[in-house]
């Protein structure tokens, strides 16, 4: 069978195909209609709803736990579970920095090693997982203009304290309540500030990066001055802008409302 029949042969089977969809397609068969507009249709992708674990890692307030839980579903629609206390573990502190830097550091622990540990400890179960802990946790500031040196002066910025961390995207995020009383013993605004560093947190595992679109009072993804941070974070949104929600919307199965415009206004 030379080259030319072989090709003839294949395009009478390509149009017999071709014909058999067409006539299949104006036919009254219902079951064929079905079956061909599957073909060429295309697949819409299902989106999810997000499954969040909640993961106090030593002592911390049952209150604060629930507070988390409830905050997550009421804001971005997520249903989320309180799992048993999990024990500090020694070797997330920061006195290897400390060795390494020759320094005298007080005992705190590392923010970054403790969320690559909650991403292994993660279960199937559930698609993210935040740590929520009393103690206070640490991060290496680096230099605005160069991320591969460390911000001056070094012993201050080596093992700066913050409120929390997360990967962005990623599975895993960890929130101290630790400074959220350095100014107040109120325990309804130290709740409110665990809150929203609880979105925040969660808004950089769900892919969210920092915002630069709006103001820290319209976007709770715009990033506290740290250096004022207690003052900036109790006057950040409690939303997200319509950008930054329109992007959760699209990705997962949720539906967080967007800003009226007499909002958008007074901003």
């Amino acid at each position: 069978m030379n080259k030319k029949t072989i090709i003839i042969i294949l395009f009478l089977a390509l149009l017999s195909v071709f014909g058999f969809l067409i006539i299949s397609y104006f036919t009254k068969d219902k079951k064929n209609q079905v079956h061909i507009k599957n073909i060429f249709s295309k697949k819409e992708e299902t989106k999810k709803k997000p499954f969040i674990g909640i993961q106090p890692i030593g002592d911390f307030s049952e209150n604060y736990l629930k507070a988390s839980a409830q905050i997550i579903k009421k804001y971005y629609g997520f249903d989320a579970e309180i799992l048993p206390k999990s024990p500090l573990l020694p070797n997330f502190t920061n006195q290897k920095i400390a060795k390494k830097y020759n320094l005298q550091l007080p005992i705190r622990y590392r923010a970054d090693s403790l969320i690559a540990h909650l991403k292994r400890k993660k279960s199937q179960k559930h698609d993210y997982l935040i740590g929520l802990t009393a103690v206070d946790i640490t991060t290496t500031w680096y230099d605005e203009k160069d991320k591969t040196k460390i911000k001056e002066p070094l012993w201050m910025h080596v093992d700066w304290g913050i409120f929390g961390l997360g990967y962005c995207p990623g599975k895993s995020c960890l929130i101290s309540s630790f400074r959220y009383h350095f100014d107040t013993q109120d325990t309804e605004r130290i709740k409110t500030r665990m809150q929203k560093v609880v979105l925040h947190e969660l808004g950089h595992n769900l892919g969210l990066p920092h915002c630069e679109k709006k103001g820290k009072k319209y976007c709770f993804m715009v990033q506290v001055d740290l250096r004022n941070a207690l003052l900036d974070l109790d006057n950040s949104s409690w939303t997200l802008c319509d950008e930054c929600a329109n992007e959760i919307n699209t990705k997962f199965d949720t539906k967080i409302p967007l800003k009226k415009k007499e909002e958008r206004k007074k901003v």
